[in-house]
């Protein structure tokens, strides 16, 4: 059943993979609309490795979650401008934040200068985002604001941080 799982997703007809799941999403609201369902004609088992094995956990993280986008939060989550959201699934380190606009933006959780996280905290309500290494400070919206003593990096153009 796995390798057929994988191939409805991966789509086997020549369409674009993000194409075939859209037909496949499709056919799910039909029979919801109908309140029928899609059963198989016989019953199958999944070996318990399946969800005990590292490397296909890795293979599906790959080829599934970090290859399309997915839902980590709900905008009721970030009610307000200036909310951020820490998210950790996947083994990426995230943000999300609603800016002083009101976009939701998601970003990865690290400075662009030494890696080092900007928010520890699951939940909190600020104006920017300060690295606590070095200070470099982002706004809610993805741009850098700040580098303290910019003197020390002459050739820096703010807007590839």
């Amino acid at each position: 059943m796995a390798s057929a799982v994988s191939q409805e997703v991966a789509g086997t007809s020549g369409e674009s993979a993000p194409e075939h799941m859209l037909d496949i999403t499709e056919r799910l609201l039909e029979y919801v609309k109908r309140g029928e369902s899609c059963m198989s004609d016989r019953q199958y088992t999944v070996p318990v490795e399946h969800y005990l094995s590292e490397n296909r956990y890795k293979q599906e993280r790959d080829a599934i979650f970090r290859k399309y986008p997915l839902i980590v939060a709900h905008e009721s989550e970030l009610p307000e401008p200036g909310t951020c959201l820490r998210h950790d699934g996947m083994g990426l380190p995230m943000v999300l934040t609603r800016d002083s606009e009101g976009t939701v933006r998601a970003f990865l959780n690290v400075c662009r200068h030494r890696g080092m996280r900007l928010q520890e905290e699951s939940l909190c309500h600020r104006k920017t985002l300060v690295c606590p290494y070095h200070g470099w400070t982002y706004k809610l919206d993805g741009e850098l604001k700040n580098v303290p003593h910019e003197e020390f990096f002459p050739e820096m153009n703010n807007e590839d941080y």
